[in-house]
């Protein structure tokens, strides 16, 4: 059993990131909420906690959508966040290894990451969120050789499980489910999806072949969260520019050095 010291003191020394787009998100993200937004998601924590009533112990999440820039990785922020306000142990996993985005909008460390967790590297990732002493985050770390199959694995499982026996919730960012099988393959680990779907941007094709490929998986679909580019809405996430295509995840070449791997994690969902 993998043994986790959650509420400990944070022994890595957080680095802001000061660019324009981690300035730009902060905007969207938790306490600058407008008032629509943070009531809009604290409905989704109250659908979420009737939806997983039956579930003893820590409720596993994951957070998807059909293709990139739809607004999924703000949607895991915001929903870890208001989770933490009602006095939940809530842990936040960017667990879109290839392109992620969290350490940079929360201003936390990259590596040691998720990834390092996941091959045994080390155990010490667990950084505190300053928005929240309830909120704790893993970012994403190193690029893995594969990480689909990393996360199918049963040590993905195992640890998951680990980190559970403290929390109340943990909420996995994955990568869109039409671009890579990453979301699919660690199904096993969850307990339900949330999707994501920006209104006007992906059409029913695309939303429909993303919940058949869900579907398969035997994993409950919490609900769906819809956001479009209203200044009030929940998200406002269309102006956060271009996530990238997620065709390149199978070019790791692009991706192999930290210079490139923090470059693709500035580009936006």
């Amino acid at each position: 059993m993998i043994k986790f010291d959650l509420f400990g003191k944070n022994k890595k020394k957080q680095t802001v990131d000061s660019s324009s787009d981690y300035l730009r998100d902060r905007e969207y993200i938790c306490e600058n909420l407008s008032f629509q937004a943070a009531e809009a998601y604290k409905m989704l924590r109250t659908s979420i906690g009737f939806s997983l009533a039956s579930v003893k112990g820590c409720k596993i999440i994951g957070i998807t959508s059909a293709n990139g820039s739809e607004g999924k990785s703000l949607c895991a922020i915001n929903l870890a966040y208001t989770l933490a306000l009602q006095g939940s142990k809530v842990l936040l996993i960017d667990a879109d290894l290839r392109l992620p985005t969290v350490a940079k909008r929360l201003g936390l460390n990259k590596a040691p990451g998720f990834s390092e967790l996941l091959t045994g590297q080390t155990e010490n990732v667990i950084q505190k969120s300053e928005l929240n002493p309830n909120l704790m985050v893993i970012t994403s770390g190193g690029l893995p050789a594969h990480p689909s199959e990393l996360l199918g694995e049963d040590r993905t499982v195992s640890v998951l499980n680990s980190l559970g026996r403290m929390l109340d919730y943990i909420i996995l960012d994955l990568p869109p489910v039409n671009e890579v099988s990453d979301a699919l393959n660690v199904s096993r680990a969850l307990d339900g999806y949330v999707f994501v779907v920006k209104s006007g941007y992906s059409g029913k094709t695309l939303v429909k072949q993303a919940v058949e490929k869900l579907k398969f998986t035997n994993t409950e679909i919490l609900g769906f969260v819809m956001v479009d580019d209203d200044k009030d809405s929940i998200g406002k996430y269309g102006k956060y520019g271009k996530y990238g295509k997620y065709g390149k995840y199978g070019k790791y070449s692009e991706y192999q050095t930290s210079e490139n791997v923090d470059g693709a994690g500035s580009k936006q969902d």
